[in-house]
């Protein structure tokens, strides 16, 4: 019918908002961890890969909601935020090892492989004990639970995956960088 127009009000409205809200400061957040990447590492490439790290962990909360059958909500979002800086650490311990080996003189490739013993273990134990410390509230029944359980799933899933994407892709990153480098 002319004339009759409709808007979100309650429980939408307010979830739009907060998410405009929370876009713009995980935008800020982001952009100040890039620049603190490059300057630790004092590369543009460094950070770029290890900032690559975040979207192929967010498969993982992708797929957890899927097992879980839950919709993506504004708790899942904040569970992906917190993801966001375990992955980014745990890359970091990965890399800050690998560039110590080569200040150490060893080859890229010794160092690579070097890196991924020495720090398989910190990185493994960190993430396990993240994920499985979650689990319990994955399949907590409470009502009191369900508020939370969206953030337990992005959390526990991203991590779990973020941790063999950091195992096994991100050494075929940093050969794949060094040999660019190499290259050009």
């Amino acid at each position: 019918f002319a004339g009759i127009r409709y808007m979100y009000q309650g429980q939408q409205k307010y979830s739009k908002e907060a998410m405009g809200q929370a876009g713009k400061y995980y935008t800020f957040a982001f952009v100040i961890m890039f620049f603190i990447l490059v300057l630790h590492f004092k590369s543009v490439p460094k950070a770029i890969i290890i900032i690559l790290m975040i979207p192929i962990s967010l498969l993982g909360v992708a797929w957890g909601h899927g097992l879980h059958g839950q919709p993506l909500s504004m708790m899942s979002l904040w569970g992906a935020v917190a993801l966001t800086g375990v992955i980014i650490n745990d890359a970091i311990v990965y890399f800050a090892k690998y560039d110590g080996l080569l200040l150490e003189g060893k080859t890229v490739t010794e160092a690579v492989k070097e890196a991924g013993k020495v720090r398989l273990r910190p990185i493994i134990l960190t993430s396990i004990t993240t994920s499985v410390g979650l689990f319990p509230m994955l399949f907590e029944k409470s009502v009191q639970a369900q508020f939370l359980i969206p953030m337990a799933i992005s959390l526990a899933y991203g991590v779990a995956l973020g941790t063999v994407f950091i195992l096994l892709f991100f050494p075929v990153l940093i050969m794949l960088l060094n040999d660019f480098r190499v290259y050009t």
